[in-house]
Parts: structure tokens; sequence; C-alpha cells
């Protein structure tokens, strides 16, 4: 869950909160706070319906709503496709996935 401040763009109450985001109009890193002038103001009122929570915390006693991968996450997955038309009126599709 979120805190009023997250909703906000504002992300430096995460410690080790490390993302490489660029400011589209100066391409220079944002840093920990979002400018508002970047924020959607359709996202914003969506964002105002979720609930949220008064701080972070890691502390597994207060609850640890945010986590991260400890080493990097790799995903092994396949999907692959075949269409093929026989004629206008017969079509044939067939997948796999792994």
């Amino acid at each position: 869950m979120p805190t009023n401040a997250m909703l906000r763009g504002d992300f430096s109450a995460i410690p080790n909160f490390n993302i490489p985001a660029i400011d589209p109009t100066t391409n220079r890193a944002i840093g920990k706070v979002i400018p508002s002038y970047l924020l959607n103001p359709i996202a914003l009122k969506m964002a105002a319906r979720f609930p949220t929570i008064s701080e972070y915390s890691n502390n597994p006693v207060k609850g640890r709503y945010f986590w991260q991968f400890q080493r990097p996450a790799r995903n092994n997955e396949w999907l692959g496709k075949v269409d093929h038309q026989i004629n206008s009126r017969h079509q044939l599709a067939a997948r796999h996935r792994t």
C-alpha cells in the first residue's frame, strides 16, 4: 500500500530507492520526487481512491507493504504462434507457451 506522499510522487521515505527515472523535458535524472507536472491528472484522481498507510516501514512487525528482489529475477519463457490461411474460408492457428 502506498503512503499519501507516494501518491503525490514523493518516494524519498523509502530507503535505497534508486530508480533511474529521467525527466523527458530536461533529460536530467528526477531523483526520489517526481515533479508534479509529470504526473497525469487522471492517474492522480484514480490513485486518490487507493487505500494508503501512514508511513512506509520495512519492519515486519508493522507490516512490510513494499518489497524488492534481492537479486535479478530471470524468467525463461517462450511463446510461439503460427497463423496460416489455407484459402479465403479456412485458416489455421497454433501457439505454444513454455
